[in-house]
């Protein structure tokens, strides 16, 4: 893969990967993801390969003198579990350097790891390296394999074994607090590298989790369940240092690193405090969320931007003919580029109401890298792509 692609990447902290030899990579296999595929995946197509290359097992706790490659493996039982062995990892390492990860899943697992990294370092005085991470599809959507053009297993195990290329992994802090609060507040949520949504594709993703024996198909199932609903969803949205883009332009698009030292100022996404209603509500970083479905095609995981997928007020047939138009986006889709938004559902009042009542109150569903958060009435959402020097991820390519 090129790291410059068409998506107009910033490579500038990728490139040329650090010694494999003086890596241990821990293995994450996830065998719930997808089609339940990950133990196949692994015994049959991973394993061997690596195994081949002249990779060797070592247990947890071993010590290891970088003769060779070494592996060690875990596979998840429930969620959480590849984030809280990492932390562990991490805490009782007390160091980043000589870890490498290797996510066998969907990209739930590269959340996890993120989350496990991330709640084990201080990120007021963050560590100066980058840990690698390459991740082996075996999920229902795979976002992140499919926008870095990884199209298989193979495929995959075979650049892990190469590891000659790496791109940044730019990842995201998400924050919750009371809509009336003029600035983000410092506390984390949690941290994203793939999707923050809301509306129709954060119920999308709840409900297809009912629907896992559906395979790739439960997200079509799901969309066309809600789409039958058709909820309006409304909400004040304001942007941090937005650019607006057209979705069709064929040339390559570059973007300034943003200028982490001025000001941040919140602006209104139409100018104006009022809210807005939106059909669709997208953030990504990725270009696809799943093969054949290129929903932004000027985002990348290595740029220092969020990309904004939003559809205005739209009747059934509209917006059936933009999730099925990909990459041929609509021209009444807007989309833009933005270091951060706050986002502050308003609730509703009628039918087409985007609140449900849930244990006696009224809440909705934000999606985090497939991970569900309640928003209770009267709280907003930010989200910033980090500080540079925060950024400590690079993906294997």
């Amino acid at each position: 893969m090129d790291p410059a692609d068409d998506a107009g990447t910033d490579s500038s902290t990728g490139g040329k990967a650090p010694q494999r030899d003086l890596i241990t990579w821990h293995i994450f296999v996830n065998p719930a993801s997808g089609s339940r595929s990950g133990t196949h995946i692994w015994d049959t197509i991973v394993r061997p390969a690596l195994e081949g290359a002249g990779w060797r097992k070592s247990c947890y706790g071993e010590e290891t003198t970088f003769e060779e490659t070494c592996f060690q493996v875990t596979f998840t039982k429930r969620g959480n579990h590849a984030a809280d062995t990492v932390r562990e990892l991490v805490t009782k390492r007390q160091t980043l350097e000589g870890l490498g990860f290797v996510c066998i899943g969907g990209d739930g697992v590269v959340h996890e790891v993120i989350k496990g990294v991330m709640s084990s370092i201080s990120t007021s005085n963050p560590p100066s390296l980058k840990v690698p991470i390459a991740v082996i599809p075996a999920g229902t959507g795979n976002a992140l394999a499919t926008s870095l053009k990884l199209s298989s297993p193979e495929e995959a195990t075979e650049r892990l074994i190469n590891y000659k290329q790496t791109v940044p992994l730019k990842i995201s802090s998400v924050h919750i607090g009371p809509s009336t609060l003029d600035e983000c507040p410092d506390e984390v949520l949690m941290y994203s590298f793939c999707v923050v949504s809301w509306g129709l594709h954060a119920q999308i993703v709840r409900q297809s989790e009912t629907l896992r024996m559906l395979g790739r198909k439960r997200f079509q199932v799901a969309a066309m369940m809600n789409i039958a609903l058709m909820h309006q969803y409304r909400g004040q949205l304001y942007l941090l240092d937005p650019t607006e883009l057209s979705q069709t332009d064929p040339d390559p698009v570059t973007f300034a690193k943003p200028d982490w030292a001025v000001d941040e100022k919140w602006v209104p996404v139409n100018g104006k405090d009022d809210a807005t209603s939106f059909s669709y509500f997208l953030s990504t970083k990725m270009s696809s969320l799943e093969p054949g479905f290129q929903i932004a095609p000027h985002a990348h995981p290595s740029t220092s931007n969020i990309d904004l997928v939003l559809a205005p007020s739209l009747n059934r047939s509209q917006l059936l003919h933009f999730l099925q138009s990909t990459p041929a986006i609509p021209e009444y889709i807007r989309y833009i580029k933005t270091r951060g938004f706050k986002l502050a559902p308003s609730q509703s009042s009628g039918r087409r109401t985007s609140w449900v009542p849930k244990a006696g109150k009224l809440v909705h569903d934000i999606c985090i890298d497939g991970e569900m958060v309640e928003l209770e009435n009267g709280q907003a959402v930010w989200v910033k792509i980090l500080d540079e020097r925060a950024q400590l991820f690079n993906v294997v390519c």
